[in-house]
């Protein structure tokens, strides 16, 4: 954990007022919605297994691996579903769809449960970094990972005015990945402050 607290900082930079949690009282942050999706790739993430063929295929551009997450909790009772998926190499950002749960193109597929978000400010570049916590409460059957209670961390960061998260740290089991270029990433994320505006980043 302290490693991963470390990367965290590097990539998402020194607050620069008291980080928050949310709650519901309306007088702090609050994550309303959020939709990502990012191409997970050897050279930036740690722990990463590959069969020889798949590190070949992605190797020659011929294949690539994805993880969406997809976040909204009014509608879901507080739960980032998470797909993971193969999809051919130059597929666009975002992918046009998902493999459905018999494919062996599906790679993994859970829910979690979040239990905590965390904001702070950002002074350089200046903007709003966010910490989602929480752990594994569903996966189908016929996957044996992530195990049911494993804890889970996404983390990013928004530049004010802007439209899109400029960097991500992304844990899934056995795995930490840093996206710090736009390229490798999309996704939109709704931020509603306690001056009741929301903020869009897309």
């Amino acid at each position: 954990m302290r490693s991963k607290s470390l990367l965290l900082y590097m990539i998402l930079g020194v607050p620069s007022a008291p980080i928050v949690a949310q709650d519901t009282s309306g007088f702090e942050p609050k994550v309303t919605e959020l939709v990502y999706e990012t191409r997970i790739t050897p050279d930036r993430s740690f722990g990463l297994s590959l069969s020889p063929q798949v590190a070949a295929g992605i190797q020659a551009g011929q294949i690539e691996i994805r993880a969406r997450a997809v976040y909204n909790p009014d509608f879901d009772a507080n739960l980032i579903h998470v797909v993971q998926f193969i999809v051919p190499g130059g597929t666009p950002l975002p992918a046009p769809a998902v493999p459905d749960e018999s494919s062996p193109m599906l790679v993994l597929k859970y829910a979690v449960r979040v239990t905590h978000i965390s904001f702070s400010r950002k002074t350089n570049p200046p903007g709003t970094a966010v910490a989602m916590l929480g752990h594994v409460v569903w996966r189908p059957a016929r996957f044996q990972d992530p195990p049911i209670d494993f804890r889970t961390y996404f983390g990013f960061a928004v530049l004010d005015g802007q439209t899109q998260p400029f960097s991500a740290l992304v844990t899934f089991p056995g795995v930490l990945t840093v996206v710090p270029r736009d390229s490798d990433s999309t996704g939109s994320v709704k931020i509603a402050f306690p001056n009741h505006n929301v903020t869009a980043a897309r």
